[in-house]
């Protein structure tokens, strides 16, 4: 895969042997760690400045997150928050606020998914949720939860495509267990920023053919939570997130 490491490396050129190499990838990786979890919360403001109203959220944690990847258009990402409180203003908190990031879009067109160490060229969309069972609790003696309490995180998600073999059908028959690899890239140069979702572990939970005009289809679900064997030299996590953008 070139391309890939290309993008995510840089240019390879060949060394003389014994010569020292260095390798740099971009960018930082995102996983969930097995331990030395931490609780990051947030403070979320919306301001209306043609009312003069802000409505402050305290205490939110990251309750879910949706990835969706289409064939003919722009990957998005929705996350899900839960807080604690909300308080109300007629003057904005947060009057500085820092600027949304401005950085490239990336797309499923310029895409690559790779599932169980074979490209796929007929994916026609995937899609990758996380949910982390945030609550709140009810307590005697306050109208507010003591936190927001969350769970293991759940790793499902989707993928649909033209039905080329009996791969998937077969995967789900046998309850094989396979890595997941999504690549996003920015454009379709060799140096281009990217986005990679990597699933070392996935176990597909259904699969069903459809026409799809003249053409089959195949439709799948997948859970992506149990760990690999320690022995791999796969990360030990459900999900990574690998972002060339961030310094």
């Amino acid at each position: 895969m070139t391309y890939v490491a290309d993008a995510w490396i840089g240019t390879v050129t060949t060394e003389s042997a014994g010569a020292t190499v260095t390798v740099t990838a971009k960018g930082k990786k995102l996983s969930i760690p097995t331990t030395g979890h931490t609780n990051d919360y947030f403070t979320i403001e919306e301001w209306n400045d043609d009312i003069e109203q802000s409505e402050r959220d305290v205490d939110c944690k990251v309750s879910s997150m949706a990835i969706s990847i289409p064939a003919n258009g722009n990957a998005t990402i929705n996350f899900g928050f839960l807080g604690r409180n909300a308080s109300y203003d007629t003057a904005q908190y947060f009057v500085s606020p820092t600027a949304a990031p401005d950085g490239d879009i990336v797309a499923g067109a310029t895409g690559l998914l790779s599932y169980n160490g074979v490209d796929s060229v007929v994916l026609t969309s995937v899609n990758v949720n996380l949910d982390a069972g945030a609550e709140v609790k009810s307590v005697v003696g306050s109208n507010l939860s003591p936190d927001v309490f969350t769970n293991s995180a759940v790793i499902s998600g989707s993928m649909a495509a033209l039905y080329e073999n009996a791969t998937i059908l077969g995967d789900f028959d046998d309850e094989v267990e396979a890595p997941l690899f999504i690549y996003l890239f920015a454009d379709s140069t060799a140096s281009s920023d990217f986005i990679i979702i990597k699933l070392p572990n996935i176990k597909i939970n259904s699969a069903e053919k459809s026409t799809d005009g003249t053409a089959i289809s195949l439709s799948s679900n997948f859970s992506a939570g149990k760990l690999v064997d320690g022995s791999t030299v796969k990360e030990q996590t459900s999900i990574v997130i690998v972002d060339s953008s961030v310094v």
